[in-house]
């Protein structure tokens, strides 16, 4: 008789510790197009990509107050524009040097 309380409030026990998992739906969709290797440039202002006015208003209010973030991003702009200047000089260029004797 022991035994058997003693195996029923074992299986009691451990039925009460089973976990329901619940699926829970997405809170975005996802886009169309995705490059999973990396091809398609990131936005610069990516949250805009979620359309949310209240991420919006944070990331504006985040970028105009916080003195670092704006430090960060204006660094962050020196060095494209760095970058684009000294890939200036792998462009091809053509040089004409004309010399008349008279």
């Amino acid at each position: 008789m022991l035994k058997s309380i003693f195996t029923l409030l074992l299986l009691g026990l451990l039925a009460s510790c089973s976990v329901t998992i619940k699926k829970v739906a997405e809170p975005i969709s996802l886009p169309m197009k995705f490059s999973a290797k990396g091809q398609v440039k990131v936005q610069e202002k990516w949250w805009l990509a979620f359309d949310d006015i209240a991420l919006n208003a944070l990331c504006q209010q985040a970028l105009a107050e916080n003195f670092s973030l704006r430090v960060a991003f204006n660094r962050l702009e020196q060095t494209k524009a760095i970058a684009k200047k000294t890939g200036a000089e792998l462009i091809p260029q053509v040089n004409v040097n004309v010399l008349g004797s008279g």
